[in-house]
């Protein structure tokens, strides 16, 4: 499908998630993003500039074969096989879309395909446990939770969501540590593993979230979004064989 024309279609997309087809790849573009980053996978987010249109469009991608994977768990409706892919309804869009879009800085064509590379055919080379893939979902969370923060309250934004912010940043750091391969020399040093680390990490963050969700803190949905995602990382790390 040419872009003029998923241009045209995402002007007038006031509640669907549409995944056009590109070979191996979904790709969800405009609204569509904004609503995949937020209800299925908080996935990095490009912005191009298209002549043809002369307009700038924003988009994430990933293989369609993992989609049923990222659907999982999430209480969405069935998917829906269209002509150009497939149709997820019944959203609403939780931020001003306009403003969301002017946030998403401009890069290069070059850094884009760097970073699509690694998105849409890296990674899902790899096993589920792979150093990339385990960063990459501690990374996920550490963002989900400071875009919950944000819409604290000041009394729990500048307390617990504070406490929160920080346990978030060290999962995603103790990940970050996995995947830059420095886990065997740690492992001269101390009895605990990265990996190890980080699966206690994830069990003082799901104390606190259930602190939130019991004080009506944080929305069911948002409750279930982010300990699905949790739950995800936990069987990644335990997966992973650790040497003692």
């Amino acid at each position: 499908m040419k872009i003029i024309d998923i241009f045209n279609i995402e002007h007038n997309n006031d509640s669907q998630i549409l995944l056009f087809k590109e070979g191996l790849f979904f790709r969800a573009y405009e609204r569509s993003a904004l609503r995949f980053i937020e209800n299925v996978a908080n996935f990095h987010v490009l912005k191009r500039t298209y002549k043809v249109i002369n307009n700038e469009m924003v988009f994430v991608g990933f293989p369609a074969a993992n989609l049923e994977r990222l659907l999982q768990g999430k209480g969405l409706a069935a998917p829906v096989v269209v002509p150009f892919g497939v149709a997820l309804n019944g959203f609403t869009e939780n931020r001003d879309f306009v403003k969301w879009k002017d946030s998403i800085p401009d890069s290069s064509k070059q850094e884009d395909e760097q970073r699509l590379l690694i998105q849409e055919r890296v990674l899902p080379n790899f096993k589920d446990n792979h150093p990339l893939h385990v960063y990459k979902s501690g990374y996920d969370v550490l963002v989900q939770v400071y875009r919950l923060v944000q819409n604290f309250s000041r009394e729990h934004k500048y307390t617990i969501g504070e406490e929160l912010k920080r346990d978030a940043f060290q999962l995603a750091l103790y990940t970050y540590r996995y995947a830059q391969g420095m886990n065997a020399k740690e492992l001269e040093q101390s009895e605990l593993s990265y990996p190890l680390l980080a699966l206690s990490q994830i069990d003082v963050i799901r104390l606190r979230l259930r602190i939130l969700s019991d004080l009506h803190k944080l929305s069911p949905n948002s409750f279930s979004r982010i300990n699905t995602d949790l739950e995800y990382l936990k069987d990644q790390l335990s997966s992973i064989k650790v040497i003692r």
